[in-house]
C-alpha cells in the first residue's frame, strides 16, 4: 500500500460567475526576469465575501482503498503574514442509474486554515483532512467545490491556486 496524489484541476474545472475566482497566466502575476513558465493559475481574490467557488469533478481511482485527503498547493504575491480560510465540499455519485447528478447539497465538507510562510511567492501546501472513507467509492464520480471564506481569513491578499490534489492510499 502506497500513498498516491491525483491532480483534480482538469478540463471540467470552472470558476463561479462572481469574477473574484478566475484563471490567469502565471506571467501576469509572477513576471520576474527569470520566470520562463506561463501556465494558468487560479486566483481567489480577497473580496470580503463568504463564498466564492471553484467547481470540478474527478473519477475516484480504481485502486483507492482509504485515507482520503485533499491538498491545495498555493501561494501569494503580496502578503507575508496572516492566514487564509478555505472550505471544500464534495458529493460522490455512485452506481449505474442509481444516483442523480442533480445534487443540491454537499455530502461532506471540510475546512482548512493555513498561514503564510513569511516570504512572497513561496510554495505552500494546505491539507483538508477528516474525510469519511465510506463516502468515496472506486470508480465513482466525485463533484467538488472549493471556496475561500474571506470573512474568516486574515490574509488581505489574493490566493493563487497551483494545484488541488486528491491524496489516498492504494491497493
Amino acid at each position: 500500500m502506497a500513498t498516491q496524489l491525483l491532480n483534480i484541476l482538469n478540463y471540467a474545472t470552472k470558476p463561479d460567475a462572481s469574477g473574484t475566482v478566475f484563471f490567469e497566466p502565471m506571467s501576469a502575476v509572477y513576471d520576474t526576469a527569470g520566470n520562463i513558465y506561463d501556465h494558468l493559475i487560479c486566483a481567489f481574490l480577497d473580496d470580503g465575501n463568504a463564498a466564492r467557488f471553484l467547481y470540478g469533478h474527478f473519477k475516484v481511482p480504481e485502486d483507492f482503498v482509504g485515507s482520503p485527503e485533499f491538498e491545495m498547493v498555493w501561494s501569494t504575491d503580496s502578503a507575508t503574514s496572516n492566514s487564509h480560510d478555505f472550505d471544500l465540499g464534495v458529493r460522490v455519485i455512485t452506481g449505474d442509474a442509481a444516483e442523480t447528478f442533480n445534487v443540491t447539497t454537499d455530502e461532506e465538507a471540510e475546512n482548512v486554515t493555513d498561514a503564510v510562510a513569511g516570504s512572497l511567492r513561496s510554495r505552500q501546501v494546505a491539507t483538508f483532512t477528516g474525510w469519511t472513507v465510506v463516502v468515496f467509492h472506486t470508480g465513482a464520480t466525485c463533484f467538488w467545490r472549493l471556496s475561500r471564506d474571506s470573512l474568516n481569513d486574515s490574509l488581505a491578499s489574493t490566493v493563487w491556486l497551483f494545484e488541488l490534489r486528491f491524496k489516498y492510499s492504494d491497493a
